[in-house]
């Protein structure tokens, strides 16, 4: 009795072997290990700090953590508030133009470094925006206590 039951469990798989070819077979067995692969990477996609992943770091989202305002808050505290380009206060900036927390490596390059303080400065809106997400240029004076030596 299990041998019939082992001999119909098999059919149709034995059936689908036999009307394809062997290359047929290699690519659809290559297939399917691909499949397995992209699951698995998708399903264990690669995390940072706080279980995040790096789409969700390079989010709009990311901003809105605690997290973020948290070492933000503590970026601008230890600058005394003021641009490290171009040493402008929030008081001294015109209407319409502030302060920001500028990454100085990505979010989306870097997304390890997204919360490291050492990877932050502090820019007005017009020097930031001359920066933009194009270069990592660190525009803190060399003696700045969180610029990473080299």
């Amino acid at each position: 009795m299990s041998e019939l039951v082992e001999r119909a469990g098999s059919l149709p798989c034995r059936w689908i072997r036999s009307s394809m070819s062997t290359h047929q077979q290699a690519l659809l067995g290559m297939l399917l290990l691909l499949a397995a692969i992209v699951l698995v990477r998708l399903l264990s996609g690669r995390r940072y700090a706080y279980g995040w992943t790096a789409r969700f770091i390079a989010s709009p989202e990311f901003l809105r953590t605690p997290e973020w305002r948290r070492i933000r808050y503590d970026v601008l505290r230890a600058n005394d508030g003021r641009c490290e380009l171009c040493g402008r206060n929030k008081h001294q900036l015109p209407p319409g133009e502030y302060l920001s927390v500028d990454h100085i490596q990505s979010r989306k390059a870097r997304p390890d470094l997204a919360l490291e303080i050492t990877n932050l400065a502090v820019l007005c809106t017009a020097d930031n925006a001359g920066k933009g997400n194009r270069h990592a240029d660190d525009w803190r004076h060399p003696s700045h206590p969180h610029r990473q030596r080299s």
